[in-house]
């Protein structure tokens, strides 16, 4: 199942005394077993449901800001930072955003805040991430 990592409390087992969720990119050496192999193939499936579902937004909270759904795509993806306007222009093209009329005070300027357009998200939803790295995509 995907979760997350916020919403699933880790409990010690007598095989495991110290648990900890890590970054995917950030794992403390090999993995147990044939947990290597099944982590790598759970992240290439989960890259791939990235380009056609909503998925990224079940792992923000109810309110959120761009650079937060944009870390976890970048998080996911593993291969360095998304372009930030490019990201920002696919996404609300997509209008799966509906702004909350909240703003977080933080560094600098006050973010919006968003959620997700549940109605709008059940349509077909096509986001090249490529595209939003910049990268473009080839015919």
């Amino acid at each position: 199942a995907l979760v997350r990592a916020d919403a699933q409390a880790l409990r010690v087992s007598d095989e495991s005394t110290a648990v900890r969720w890590f970054p995917c990119a950030a794992l403390p050496g090999e993995l147990a077993f044939d947990h290597d192999t099944i982590l790598a193939a759970a992240l290439n499936r989960l890259r791939s449901k990235l380009e056609y579902t909503t998925l990224a937004f079940q792992l923000l909270p109810e309110v959120f800001s761009i650079l937060e759904l944009k870390a976890i795509y970048e998080q996911i993806l593993g291969e360095g930072e998304l372009d930030k306007g490019n990201f920002y222009r696919k996404i609300k093209d997509a209008r799966l955003l509906e702004e909350t009329g909240e703003r977080r005070e933080g560094r600098g300027r006050p973010t919006t805040l968003y959620r997700f357009a549940r109605q709008r998200g059940e349509e077909q939803f096509v986001f090249r991430w490529r595209e939003a790295r910049g990268e473009g995509v080839s015919d």
